[in-house]
């Protein structure tokens, strides 16, 4: 029965990867990625469908190719963000903001103190939030992100990804650095 089940998760997966990954792949060479970041990313996407399927037990009527997709998707998305802000500041256009000098505007970019600010607090959201957030902003709808957390109701599933924004962004703007960081930007006009 035990090499039964393998034999039936091994034959699960094999066709999840032959159905997903060529869409990932195609996404990531168009996105400046080579062959063994889709090789990786696509791996990475797969442990995260893989745990989420045991922890549930149940994936409802969820297209677990798309889903796989929009996680790599938004891992990839978050790799480029990283890989950009290691090798180049953003140059702000003057005609969007105008930047205060002073020495925290020098070191960094304003971009950059808003990613790690923002990273920072939602790392720190209980578990349930974070997964209900990162579901939100990968595009994930509603029924999805129902299927995945276990929630049974539309309306209450709407009401925790407001209450976890709400969460996020009251933590984000009563952060001192987040004032700072406001003190440091000036849109024309206003």
């Amino acid at each position: 029965m035990n090499n039964h089940r393998k034999s039936m998760e091994n034959e699960f997966v094999s066709d999840l990867y032959k159905n997903a990954y060529p869409p990932v792949e195609n996404y990531i060479l168009n996105n400046k990625g080579t062959d063994e970041d889709a090789k990786d990313l696509f791996q990475d996407g797969m442990l995260v469908v893989l745990e989420k399927i045991r922890k549930s037990n149940k994936i409802g009527n969820l297209d677990l190719s798309s889903f796989l997709f929009q996680v790599c998707k938004f891992k990839w998305l978050n790799e480029l963000k990283k890989k950009k802000t290691r090798i180049e500041n953003f140059n702000l256009s003057v005609n969007d903001l105008e930047l205060v000098n002073d020495k925290t505007t020098s070191e960094e970019t304003i971009e950059n103190q808003k990613l790690r600010l923002f990273d920072r607090h939602f790392s720190k959201l209980r578990p349930s939030r974070r997964l209900i957030l990162a579901l939100y902003f990968i595009g994930i709808p509603i029924p999805g992100i129902m299927s995945i957390t276990g929630i049974k109701s539309e309306e209450y599933a709407r009401r925790k990804i407001y209450l976890s924004k709400k969460d996020l962004f009251s933590r984000i703007s009563n952060d001192p650095e987040f004032i700072k960081i406001q003190k440091h930007i000036r849109i024309p006009g206003f």
